[in-house]
């Protein structure tokens, strides 16, 4: 009761506008609840994990867009804001880091999860899914793994077929039971899920990003 409140204290949040989270996948309901999220109107522009077998440690670098009259040249992630806190636990001997590049926003992640027979056990891997607010250059991604890659078929999957442990979550979807007038412009600003001694499952919290730019020269202000 108490995480759905803090929830929908969230999505009333102004700093932030428009704040969503999309379906946790992994193992639920073992260790505790966990929610880091980008300081006032941040976002996600890269995340670091530590990992040895798996994924023990997340965390989220965040950035802002810089204040005052911007164009479409200009209108990237440049300020830079604290890192959320980290999910997880204290182990991990491998670090690994990613930053979106051209200032860049997370607005995406594909994930898998080591198995325990046939369910998710603990994340193994997260893929990063990088935009920029003008949609130029292209989308990009990056892997960040374990040591198995970002596979769609586990890559052990014994007597099982080994799908099903691999899942994608996107800012630009509708979150279920959203009403028509839910705009879907947004981007990650922090990961939920529950955590112990590695990080036992994810979801991403979404947030409405500011309009996108007006053609070079016109200006765009963000208050």
């Amino acid at each position: 009761m108490i995480f759905v409140l803090a929830l929908l204290c969230l999505i009333a949040t102004p700093a932030i506008g428009q704040v969503f989270t999309q379906p946790i996948h992994g193992l639920t309901g073992h260790g505790k609840q966990f929610r880091i999220q980008c300081q006032g109107g941040a976002w996600v522009n890269g995340i670091t994990i530590h990992s040895g077998g798996w994924v023990d440690q997340l965390t989220a670098h965040c950035a802002a867009f810089p204040t005052g009259n911007l164009d479409e040249a200009s209108f990237r992630l440049s300020r830079k804001v604290p890192d959320t806190a980290k999910a997880g636990g204290n182990g991990g001997s491998e670090e690994k880091t990613f930053t979106c590049p051209n200032d860049g926003y997370v607005s995406g992640i594909k994930y898998g999860f080591t198995r325990n027979g046939n369910q998710p056990q603990y994340l193994d891997y997260v893929e990063v899914k990088c935009s920029t607010l003008d949609d130029h250059p292209a989308i990009t991604t990056s892997c960040l793994s374990a040591g198995d890659g970002c596979w769609d078929k586990h890559p052990t999957p014994g007597s099982y077929n080994g799908y099903g442990l691999s899942f994608t979550s996107n800012c630009s979807d509708r979150p279920p039971n959203s009403p028509p007038s839910f705009v879907v412009a947004s981007g990650v600003v922090g990961f939920i899920g529950w955590e112990g001694s590695y990080v036992d499952s994810l979801g991403i919290v979404c947030g409405r990003l500011p309009d996108k730019p007006v053609k070079a020269g016109a200006g765009h202000n963000i208050k």
